[in-house]
């Protein structure tokens, strides 16, 4: 696993938290929209929280936040879909 499979998931560590505690309070219909949108920016919240000083160690490989951002969030989109699809065939 490489530097950009490990930021992934420590973010999404974070957001699969965030996601379990929400889904309890709404339901598991809403987890896939949660997991992809606040899920993720309370993932990113945390990693920027407690691991603020690792984006010097992207930055050094030629990572911007912004790509690393767009990266968990298009991972993220791509794990989400099958979830949403088998929602709405079960709906």
């Amino acid at each position: 696993m490489g530097a950009l499979g490990q930021y992934v998931i420590t973010v999404n560590v974070f957001n699969l938290m965030f996601c379990i505690i929400l889904a309890v309070i709404t339901g598991p219909v809403a987890l896939p929209f949660i997991f992809c949108t606040a899920g993720l920016l309370a993932g990113l919240f945390m990693y920027n929280y407690f691991f603020k000083n690792q984006y010097y160690f992207y930055h050094n490989l030629g990572y911007t936040r912004s790509r690393l951002t767009l990266l968990v969030f298009g991972i993220n989109v791509l794990i989400a879909i099958p979830f949403i699809i088998l929602n709405s065939i079960i709906s």
